[in-house]
Formats: structure tokens, C-alpha cells, sequence
């Protein structure tokens, strides 16, 4: 999957290189074009554990949590909001993260 996301308004270039083990043509480069139009999209910000966004970190957020453990990236019920750490799999330290702020509301 290629997504083009871009920051910024403008022509964009860029090449995506398919590596191989063929000796004859160890690498293949594809150059990419996009045109971004429209206002610039937000910078990215890390999860939140506030899954059902109701500003308190509470026992609905970890049955949609729970559901979510042990799930990676690529697998059929993964979903990256549970990701809290962002390492392409749901797993104890998200849920560390997760414990430091149960019944807290959000801050910020």
C-alpha cells in the first residue's frame, strides 16, 4: 500500500525502490508524482486512551482496549488507536500506558 499524505500544498516527487534477490536486476525504482491541493493536513499525534472520546479515561476505554490486546499490525482486528506507543502491535507497554491513565480525564 502507498498512501500519499502530505503536509504541504504543491508538486510532490519521490521514488519507491522494490528491492530483489534477481542478480540482474537487483533493485527496481518507480518514480511517484502527486499534486496536494486544499488546506495542509494536521501533523500526526500520538493515540490517545480516551478510545470512545468521552474526555475521561474509564472502564469503556478498556473493553475496547481489551478487545484490541494482542493484535499486530497486517492482522484482521487490528486498529492503530490501541497502538499506544505506536510500535505496530498492541502489547503491554500500550497497556502501561494505558494503566497510568485510567480514571484520569484527559489533559490538555
Amino acid at each position: 500500500i502507498i498512501i500519499f499524505a502530505p503536509t504541504t500544498e504543491g508538486e510532490l516527487t519521490g521514488t519507491l525502490t522494490i528491492l530483489s534477490n534477481d542478480p540482474e536486476q537487483p533493485a527496481f525504482q518507480i518514480t511517484l508524482a502527486g499534486l496536494a491541493t486544499g488546506p495542509a493536513l494536521p501533523t500526526p499525534t500520538r493515540p490517545t486512551p480516551d478510545f470512545n472520546g468521552d474526555g475521561l479515561v474509564n472502564f469503556s476505554d478498556f473493553l475496547a482496549f481489551a478487545a484490541a490486546f494482542g493484535t499486530r499490525s497486517g492482522d484482521a482486528f487490528y486498529d492503530a488507536r490501541f497502538d499506544l506507543d505506536s510500535s505496530g502491535d498492541i502489547a503491554f507497554p500500550d497497556f502501561l500506558t494505558f494503566a497510568a491513565a485510567f480514571g484520569k480525564p484527559l489533559e490538555g
